[in-house]
């Protein structure tokens, strides 16, 4: 019996989310006849933004083989649009066959069992058709370390961890990103690229933070040491895929420890002891946490949410339910707590009661 695929979406989302495909699948469709034609950079434009949101829809529920297919096909429009390739005849018949298929793997989204439809030739066609690779937008230079960031930017604690990391074999690389000066939504455009950073690596240092992109202050661009197991290039082809960027730079990180001081020397019998230094309370502490146990914690803090405001609704029909509406609050306490303690370095807020309320 044929194993049954397993995709990250909920049956009620099912329907919402095929429309989308469907739309998506459609413009495609519409972009690559449309080929035929000549290839006007409109048509190029539009037809890779569906490409590229196609992609990110498939990626999100897990459906890996129709997100690479999906990827490989923007890749091939992206070098279309920038001149790179040709609209030649065989370009536009690899692409209607990549079509196809993607068109019997959507259908498995539904049935959740495989279609049978092999990826593999349509996927060396398309990357031989981009010259074995993605066709990658030349970064525009970008600020570095070498230009006032590196070890004065960490603190000793997040040394330590660049420290760690390396001796566990991970390379440790410092990202800067820009985002377009006439981008729609910049600070969404930054997040949007230390998310696909996040894909392949451990964010260790982030300037600005999430939650100062999430209010705007930024200057177009962030900055990130982060520490990686992943292939070279790796990052760069993930921040590739990241629209409205004016450039980014991956390199690799010289921050280091400084070296450890020299022991003091043994004190004279009878001298008493120094008196010991306070604790640095004023050192940010941070836990690792599983991204499971926080979606958990996120749902737990949406049910609380619902069901306090359901609550105090009624509280005019049933006085009683003010004291249960005081235990919703009690338990919306603890699992804030939680969810505060539970973070990534400075780049993670647990929300405020008035936030969640607001969703």
């Amino acid at each position: 019996m044929e194993d049954k695929l397993v995709f990250d979406i909920e049956a009620d989302e099912l329907e919402l989310f095929l429309e989308e495909v469907n739309e998506h699948l459609h413009a495609m469709e519409s972009g690559i006849l449309g080929l035929e034609q000549g290839a006007n950079p409109a048509l190029l434009n539009e037809t890779f933004r569906a490409a590229h949101t196609l992609k990110a829809l498939t990626g999100t529920i897990k459906h890996h083989r129709m997100a690479e297919l999906t990827h490989a096909t923007g890749t091939l429009f992206d070098g279309m649009r920038t001149g790179q390739l040709e609209a030649s005849g065989a370009v536009v018949d690899d692409l209607l066959s990549a079509l196809d298929v993607l068109k019997h793997l959507r259908e498995e989204i539904v049935t959740l069992r495989p279609s049978g439809a092999d990826t593999s030739a349509v996927l060396k066609r398309l990357q031989a058709a981009t010259g074995g690779g993605a066709a990658q937008p030349a970064p525009v230079p970008v600020r570095t370390h070498r230009e006032g960031r590196g070890a004065s930017d960490l603190s000793a604690e997040q040394q330590a961890q660049v420290n760690a990391c390396r001796e566990e074999g991970q390379a440790i690389l410092e990202v800067v990103v820009t985002a377009r000066s006439d981008a729609f939504a910049p600070a969404a455009r930054l997040s949007q690229a230390v998310i696909a950073v996040m894909e392949a690596s451990q964010v260790i240092a982030q300037r600005p933070t999430m939650a100062e992109l999430a209010k705007g202050q930024h200057a177009n661009r962030v900055w990130l040491v982060v520490a990686t197991k992943a292939e070279p290039g790796t990052i760069h082809h993930l921040l590739a895929d990241v629209v409205d960027l004016a450039g980014f730079a991956v390199e690799p990180c010289s921050v280091e420890m400084p070296p450890a001081p020299a022991p003091a020397p043994p004190l004279p019998a009878g001298t008493p002891a120094a008196p010991a230094a306070p604790a640095d309370l004023g050192v940010d502490k941070t836990v690792r946490i599983s991204v499971e146990r926080l979606d958990t914690l996120m749902n737990l803090v949406g049910e609380l949410v619902t069901n306090h405001t359901r609550l105090l609704q009624g509280e005019s029909c049933a006085p009683a339910w003010k004291s249960i509406g005081s235990s919703e609050t009690r338990k919306w306490s603890s699992s804030h707590s939680a969810l505060s303690s539970a973070k990534y370095p400075d780049c993670w807020e647990a929300p405020s009661w008035e936030m969640a309320a607001s969703l």
